[in-house]
This record gives structure tokens, sequence and C-alpha cells, in this order.
């Protein structure tokens, strides 16, 4: 055991798309996160009502999370999913800021986009992104695959005898035994850590142990496989969904929701163990933030995963802490990713000038700032798959969005659209027109002072993907 640090560790964990509505500390019916609520509901621990993602995927809202800065202001992944640019080099990020306050750094991703391709690697003294075949084979693979085996019949493949099935659960036992080893090593060292990952598990298509996805099958009426492979057929064919109104049978909604339902679960298994690994292996006061990095969408606004919109399902993600102390006014409001870490930031005495979100040791937000860049490239896909679709539901241009409590109220160059929640399918613009000024004020307010815009971007600064990449970004449906 080492002795105490004056300044608290610092571990982020972010899973993927992972929305509020579908975990147990969000209300779900299903107990898909019994270790975020058990986290929650400790002394120490704080479960947020209202926090909400800046953006709509993951690398505008990951870079968002790192620099403390809108999606307009750093502009990754403002545009379409076939250009992305890199982190701007004037804006510092988050490991950066802690290093030049004594932390040693370390992020492990297993997202493609949160790696060197567009520069989110920067500021960390040891970074892992995802693993490869040789990793499976080394010894911390092979200590890994150890694990695996212990746990199979409950949070994997079972006695299932198709070799796929087994190696789809292994890269979250890998980065699992990599961040316990981390811990363990940084733990040894006479300054204090912070240490980033993020869980990519439960991005489409769906994966979850057979075994353990027999707990969430609930009304489908089929195998595991069987709900595997329903889900996958209508994931890896996302644009032909929405084109044609996302009009899912029952089965179809039941085998989404339950591959779904059970990546969570699967994730959360991995949150609860490295909570207890950090806690029986250190002295050293540690600070976790557990989050969704955003949320997913099951036809809602005819939309199949996490494009189009900035409906709830895809906005509204949990968040969990342990040992930041928060008031219970701080975690019933609206609350942000970049708010949650400026606090920390700040706390350590680090920079936060860049920063545009609220130090929450101080102050609280009245709204959340959800931005989506212009999406015609994405539209113009859909009616190749449905000339007939109505696209004049979405909007076209970019979206500036505000969220309250009790109010969403949008803006593009196509429209504005005010709701009253938890509806989001009535505009209310004309019928509350008070409310609609008040939000269009606060919007004009908040937005940030220097605009991204794609078109005065140079050419150098869009991402290369090497063809490795560019498989592994078709395999989770991106390009």
């Amino acid at each position: 055991m080492t002795q105490p640090q004056s300044r608290p560790n610092i571990i982020w964990i972010s899973l993927e798309s992972v929305r509020a509505d579908h975990t147990s500390v969000g209300g779900y019916h299903r107990d898909t996160t019994p270790n975020l609520r058990r986290i929650a509901d400790l002394r120490d621990g704080r479960s947020f009502d209202e926090c909400f993602a800046h953006a709509r995927w993951t690398p505008a809202v990951s870079t968002s999370i790192l620099t403390g800065t809108y999606l307009t202001t750093h502009g990754v992944g403002h545009a379409n999913t076939r250009d992305v640019r890199q982190l701007p080099g004037d804006l510092k990020t988050a490991p950066e800021l802690l290093k030049s306050e004594g932390y040693t750094t370390a992020g492990f991703s297993s997202n493609p986009w949160i790696s060197d391709v567009i520069g989110l690697d920067r500021g960390f003294d040891r970074f892992k992104a995802n693993p490869n075949r040789d990793d499976f084979l080394s010894p911390r693979g092979v200590r890994a695959g150890c694990n695996y085996l212990r746990e199979f019949t409950t949070m994997g493949a079972g006695f299932e005898t198709e070799p796929i099935y087994h190696a789809q659960c292994l890269p979250p036992y890998y980065q699992y035994q990599s961040l316990c080893e981390w811990v363990d090593d940084l733990s040894n060292e006479d300054r204090p850590y912070f240490l980033y990952t993020h869980m990519n598990s439960s991005h489409h298509p769906y994966n979850p142990p057979l075994s353990l996805l027999k707990r969430f099958l609930g009304e489908f009426d089929g195998t595991p496989k069987e709900a595997i492979e329903t889900a996958k057929e209508l994931t890896n064919n996302i644009w032909r969904e929405v084109a044609h109104g996302c009009d899912f049978t029952a089965q179809q909604r039941a085998a989404l929701k339950a591959v779904y339902d059970a990546e969570i679960a699967f994730s959360d298994h991995f949150v609860g163990k490295l909570f207890e690994h950090v806690r029986a292996n250190t002295d050293q006061k540690t600070v976790f933030v557990i989050t969704g990095d955003h949320g997913e969408l099951f036809g809602e606004q005819g939309v199949l995963g996490h494009n189009l919109t900035l409906h709830d399902g895809l906005t509204k993600v949990p968040m969990v802490t342990y040992g930041m102390n928060f008031s219970e006014s701080v975690t019933e409001n609206v609350v942000q990713h970049m708010d949650v870490m400026q606090t920390l930031v700040s706390a350590v005495g680090g920079d936060t000038s860049q920063f545009q979100g609220v130090d929450l040791a101080r102050e609280t937000r009245t709204y959340a700032l959800m931005q989506r860049g212009p999406r015609m490239d994405d539209l113009n896909t859909v009616l190749e798959h449905n000339p007939d679709c109505d696209i004049s539901k979405y909007h076209a241009g970019a979206i500036d969005c505000l969220r309250s409590v009790e109010w969403k109220y949008q803006r593009s160059d196509d429209r504005t659209e005010l709701f009253k929640l938890p509806d989001e399918e009535t505009n209310v613009v004309d019928k509350y027109p008070d409310a609609a000024a008040e939000m269009d004020a606060a919007l004009d307010e908040m937005l940030p002072e220097a605009q991204f815009d794609d078109d005065d971007r140079e050419a150098a600064n869009q991402v290369e993907l090497s063809s490795q990449m560019k498989d592994h970004l078709a395999d989770l449906g991106y390009l």
C-alpha cells in the first residue's frame, strides 16, 4: 500500500452510446447498471438527474469532454462521418492541463476515433487504442483470457462451440486487465494520476455475451444468437431503416432492446470490477466519473443509432461520480460533461480559462447547449434508399439546441422548434412565444463567440485514415 496523496487520483470512464433511461440510475425497469447504482448510493457517490452530452456522436462529444469546449469551438465531428477534422493545435486537453499540475496521465480507448487520428491522445503519458491480435497473445492478453475463463458461464459465451462468440467478449476483458495493471503501476508513483478510458462494447453492432443476453431477452421469442442476428440486420442497414421510418416489428424492437441492454450490463460489470480493484489496492483518494458519451435511438423521431437529431434519447446520459461531494441541488439541475471536467481541473489548481462550462463547486447552469453540424449528405443517403421519404422533418442545416429541465429549443437555418418536455414531437413555438423568445436570447448569449465553420478549415486538418481504421469504422457503421 502506498501513502495517501494530497490531491486525488482521477478516473474518468466514458461508456459508449449509453442513454440515461436505459440505466438503473435513470429509472429503467431492467437492472442494467447495478454497479453504477451501487456506486451512486455510497456515501460519497452521486447520480445526476439531468446530464446532457454536447453533441450526437463520439468524436464531437469526447473532444468536448477533453477540451471543455463546445462543438462549434473545436469543430471535431462537426461535419459528416467522412469528413472528420483534427483537434486544433491551440486547444489544450485535460491531460495536458493536469500534467502541468504534476499529474501522471494515462488513456485507454477502444473506440477508433479517440486516438492519435484526431489528436485525442495528446497529453497522455501512456495511451492505448484498439487492442489487436498481438495484444491478445501477449502476457497481459493471456491474463485477460484467464479472467474470461473464470467468468465465461456468466459474462461470456458459455459453452458455445463457435469461437467468434467468445472472441467478441475478449476486448473488454483485455481493457479491464490493462486498466488494473496501470492503476497498480500508477499507484506506486509519488504523483497523483489521471486515467481516462472509453469503453466501446455498447456501440452497434451489438455482440453481448450469450450467457448475459439470456437475462435480457424479455419479449423476444428466440435464442440469444437469433436476437443478435435480428438486431444486426437492422443496425447494419441504418439508413435503409431511417428511410422507411424505422417501422420495426415487435420482435425486431424486442431484439434491439435486448442486445443493447445486455451490452450496457456488460460494460457496467467492468465498471464495478475496476472500482473495487482500485479501492482494494490503494489508500489514495480516487475520484471516479462514470458517464455515457451520448445515447442511442431506436425509432424515436424516425432514427436508429445516433444521427440526424438531438432527441433526449441521444443526448441525455447517465452521470455518476464518487468522491466529489456534490450537493443535491447540483445533481438535480442541468449539467454537462464539460462542467464536471472543469470542476475537476479547477479543484487541483489547473488552468480552466479555456473551458466553456461552469465550475459546479461554485455555480450551476440553467441550460445545456447541444450542437449538431449540417446533415444534408446523410439526408441524401436516406433519399437514395427511399425517394419518397419526407426528409423535411429533419434539419438539414446545423442545429444549436438549448435544454432546460422543462423545455427544449432548437434553431437552424431551416426553422426554430420549441418542445414542452417530455413531448419532442409537437412544436409549440407559436403557443409559447415568451418561452421561445427567452430561450432564443439565452442561446445567443451561450453560443461561443468564435463559431467554427467547416468551410474555413484547411483540408490539411482533415484526418487521414489507414485501411485498417477504415475497416474498423465500417464495422461500426461510421463509413
